[in-house]
This record gives structure tokens, C-alpha cells and sequence, in this order.
């Protein structure tokens, strides 16, 4: 079963109707095959996708069930584990130590949540963007990377991203969905009131 975690860095080789990936290099000094600060903003960035433009973000989708399938696993009871699961079968060798609760990981990770997941049950899934929301509020902005995570992660959880894509003309509609509904909770913080979103699809289940 995929984890649906990527690496840092790959080089893509292209060889004849299939794709070929290795790791083994860096370009920033962090280890190519860890899940660290470069594999993880690639996910809010594929969440971003998917919040501007969800009629045509069919692999966006593709991309991030994984990711919430097995964020699912990670956590219980409002808290998440320390560590994620490699995956023997991809080139993802090692995780980032204390991802949940370093921002710069958990924070782009936490976002894969936004889309409505085919494998994770939709209250399930509002459980689990809860957990995230409260775990993101509980971290001050206080530092420029990280801080700048619980910046970003925040107005993605909570439906302000949506809601500006939305307000500009994109963000309308989705993949074989006839429109969406949303369910918003509102979290206890310590600072100002946050609130956490899912998109729901109205019909049949999928995003």
C-alpha cells in the first residue's frame, strides 16, 4: 500500500511509454531520499491545484488520497504520531525527525486534507483536518520558515484559500461533481478564533 510520500529530490528519466526516478543527489543540502521541507511543500502545492482549479485536478486528487489515507493512520484521539511510514516500494528512504510537530513538515502535509479523500470516510476526514487545525493553531508564528507554514497551513485548513479562489472566479466546481457543500468547526485557540474546512461533494462521494 502506498504511502503517498514523495522524496526531497529524483531525477525523472523518461524510457519509451514509461518513467524511470532515482534519488541519490541533493539540491539544497537536504537528503534526497528523506520526505523533509522540499517533499512536503510539494504537497500543499498539489493541494493548491486542487483548490484553484478543482474541475481539471483529477491528478491532483489522485496525488493526495494517498497522502490523507495515510495521515488517517497517524493520529488518534486528536494527537499524531512522531513518525510516518516508509514504504519499502518507493524511494523514500527516511522521514524528517518530529514532522508533526516541526511546521514546515507537518503544516504542507497536514493541507493533502483539503481534497475530499476516496479512501478516508468524510467525517473521518473532518476528524482528522480538526486534529490538524488545532495542531497548526497551537504553534506560534515565531520564526520566518516555519512561521510562515503556520501562516500559510492555516488560511489553507480553514477554507480562506478556497474562499479567495472562489471570489476571483476559479476554485468552482470539481471532477464529476454536479457542486459542494462545506462543514466548518471552529477550534478553541489561544489567540484568535480559527475555524477548519472540508469540501464535501454533494454527490457521488468523490472529488
Amino acid at each position: 500500500e502506498s504511502s503517498g510520500l514523495i522524496p526531497n529530490w529524483a531525477k525523472v528519466y523518461e524510457e519509451g511509454q514509461s518513467l524511470r526516478a532515482e534519488t541519490g543527489f541533493s539540491g539544497s543540502g537536504t537528503p534526497g531520499a528523506e520526505y523533509g521541507a522540499e517533499a512536503s511543500r510539494a504537497v500543499w502545492r498539489v493541494a493548491l491545484d486542487y483548490l484553484l482549479f478543482p474541475g481539471e485536478a483529477g491528478e491532483a486528487v489522485a496525488f493526495l488520497d494517498p497522502v490523507a489515507a495515510h495521515l488517517e493512520t497517524r493520529e488518534s484521539g486528536g494527537n499524531w504520531d512522531e513518525s510516518l511510514r516508509v514504504d519499502g516500494n518507493c524511494l523514500v528512504e527516511s522521514i524528517h525527525p518530529g514532522w508533526s510537530s516541526n511546521m514546515f513538515m507537518a503544516g504542507p502535509t497536514f493541507t493533502s486534507l483539503v481534497c475530499p479523500s476516496n479512501s478516508v470516510d468524510s467525517g473521518r476526514q473532518q476528524e482528522l483536518i480538526d486534529a490538524a487545525g488545532k495542531r497548526v493553531a497551537s504553534k506560534a508564528i515565531d520564526d520566518y520558515y516555519s512561521g510562515s507554514w503556520v501562516a500559510i497551513s492555516t488560511i489553507t485548513l480553514n477554507g480562506d484559500l478556497a474562499r479567495a479562489a472562489q471570489g476571483s472566479g476559479l476554485g468552482s466546481g470539481g471532477p464529476g461533481t454536479t457542486g459542494t457543500g462545506t462543514t466548518t468547526t471552529t477550534m478553541p485557540t489561544t489567540g484568535p478564533t480559527t475555524t477548519t474546512t472540508t469540501t464535501n461533494d454533494s454527490g457521488s462521494g468523490t472529488c
